[in-house]
């Protein structure tokens, strides 16, 4: 039984540092946070690894799996959301728009 909770964290440390979605790097940070027994230190040890990954959403996924775990997390650099162009809200002439009201 050992042998494959061996082989699950090595399965999950591949996808987290591999060329994967994002998406699928939080799912292995939640695998890695559901281990028990002797595997949670290892997987500890794997998340804190990918603070030192070079790959900015394997540091984000890890840095929030750790936190979850309630571990201090050093602050690095905050990702920075990208500001679209605003939109400008205008007035809108009524007296453009013809009348179509209820008649009778």
């Amino acid at each position: 039984m050992s042998w494959m909770q061996e082989d699950g964290l090595q399965i999950l440390k591949g996808v987290l540092f591999g060329n994967f979605h994002v998406t699928a790097k939080n799912a292995c940070a939640y695998g890695l946070r559901k281990m028990r027994g002797r595997m949670k230190k290892m997987a500890l040890e794997v998340l804190e690894q990918g603070l030192k990954h070079r790959d900015s959403s394997t540091k984000q996924v890890c840095r929030n799996a750790l936190q979850l775990l309630g571990h201090k997390v050093p602050g690095g650099a905050a990702p920075r959301r990208q500001t679209g162009k605003k939109t400008r809200i205008r007035e809108i002439s009524h007296e453009s728009r013809p009348r179509t009201g209820m008649r009778t």
